[in-house]
């Protein structure tokens, strides 16, 4: 436990703070990817017409 705070503020920022960042974090890093893959797709789809 953190040194210098009471029990009950810690698990409450546990709870309330860093699940929701987490999720938040998950969020983007799906958009991101999702982004990648989709021009990764395009530029297969390019080289196969290509040849």
């Amino acid at each position: 436990m953190a040194v210098g705070f009471e029990e009950t503020l810690w698990v409450n920022f546990k709870l309330f703070g860093l699940a929701p960042l987490t999720m938040i974090f998950m969020g983007i890093q799906m958009f991101y990817v999702f982004r990648q893959c989709e021009e990764l797709s395009k530029e297969k789809q390019s080289n196969n017409e290509n040849n």
